[in-house]
């Protein structure tokens, strides 16, 4: 620690009065808050406020979310607490979610995050919740997933699906922002008229798209049939449809 320096500070009543409420609320004295204050004045006259604890907000959620903006709530900066973020999902969900915790709370629209309140620990906890609401499928999510013969599986953002009755098949296309894929579904012993399969196909996909789950597609065109559903930790809805690629 370097030589001391002592300085006067002439501050009026109202800043008293701010000042003992801090020293109470935090456990510290007037002279460590007003030491903080300086440590932390350009970075919050810069908004930059505490710019590598707010990273790590999204840092153990991989590319899922991107830190757009950042600053404090009511001016309150000491102890890392009353922030507020902005950030940006990788995924869409259809619905406006809201999460709480603690003295956090998140608000969801569309990709959009902003999560307002409380500590970095608590901000983190409405970002878990969210995802372990994701991965329940209790979020109103626009995904379709695709597994492949070789097993790989690829995730789109749904935004549209149609289903066309045709005269002797039904032609279903998801489409996302830059792909989508088409099949041709055939009558068979499961499905044995084209209004047989609309109505399994319109069941599963409003229920699916209504609750937020994921669309799966499962392609076996070796034995020329797709599975078109969906599935959660408590249910399994997959249909076998005899279908080609179109």
């Amino acid at each position: 620690m370097g030589k001391e320096i002592i300085i006067r500070v002439r501050i009026d009543e109202a800043d008293s009065f701010v000042l003992s409420n801090l020293e109470k609320k935090y456990g510290m004295t007037k002279s460590q808050i007003l030491r903080e204050s300086i440590e932390n004045f350009e970075a919050v006259r810069e908004n930059k406020m505490y710019p590598l604890r707010m990273n790590r907000l999204t840092e153990t959620f991989g590319d899922s979310y991107t830190l757009k903006a950042y600053g404090v709530v009511d001016a309150d900066i000491l102890l890392g607490k009353g922030f507020w973020a902005e950030l940006e999902a990788n995924y869409h969900i259809k619905r406006d979610e809201i999460v709480r915790f603690g003295s956090s709370i998140l608000e969801m629209h569309d990709n959009l995050l902003r999560i307002k309140g409380g500590s970095l620990a608590e901000m983190q906890t409405c970002l878990k919740i969210l995802n372990n609401k994701r991965r329940k499928g209790g979020l109103g999510m626009s995904y379709y997933s695709i597994e492949g013969e070789d097993d790989t599986i690829k995730t789109f953002v749904l935004v549209s699906y149609e289903v066309t009755p045709k005269e002797e098949a039904v032609i279903v296309k998801f489409s996302s922002m830059d792909n989508s894929v088409t099949y041709e579904l055939r009558p068979d012993m499961r499905f044995e008229s084209v209004d047989a399969i609309c109505s399994s196909l319109q069941s599963k996909l409003t229920k699916a798209v209504a609750s937020g789950y994921t669309v799966k597609i499962s392609e076996y065109f070796a034995r020329m049939y797709v599975m078109i559903g969906y599935e959660t930790e408590d249910e399994f809805e997959m249909d076998q449809f005899t279908a080609s690629k179109l």
